[in-house]
């Protein structure tokens, strides 16, 4: 499957790595870093049902990076509906995101974003 088919915020592999879709070219990598994806990267979709049914699981904890990424992915498809805003909607929708963001990185201990 190529890239642009993976919606997002859909996990997938690639070159031996997973990731999570934020945009049309980017994803987060299973690090936390971003990354940029050729188009015509042919990639592997990752079972979200099979991530849902390990979140759910007794006593298991998800992933650092995964809940990284899934907020990366939140956050860069809130942000680019922001960008597509005029005037001052725009800068208070990109300052409540920000806000948010560091709100949920606070309560759950996690590094802030680079």
């Amino acid at each position: 499957m190529k890239f642009p088919q993976i919606p997002v915020g859909q996990y997938f592999r690639w070159q031996g790595e997973r990731y999570c879709k934020t945009g049309p070219m980017t994803a987060h990598a299973s690090d936390g870093s971003q990354k940029l994806i050729p188009r015509s990267a042919q990639v592997e979709p990752l079972d979200a049902a099979a991530d849902t049914a390990r979140a759910r699981q007794g006593g298991t904890e998800l992933p650092v990076a995964d809940v990284a990424a899934a907020l990366a992915a939140l956050t860069g498809s809130l942000r680019d509906y922001a960008a597509s805003l005029e005037g001052p909607a725009r800068s208070a929708l990109a300052e409540r995101i920000d806000a948010a963001e560091r709100d949920f990185r606070r309560a759950l201990s996690l590094p802030g974003r680079g």
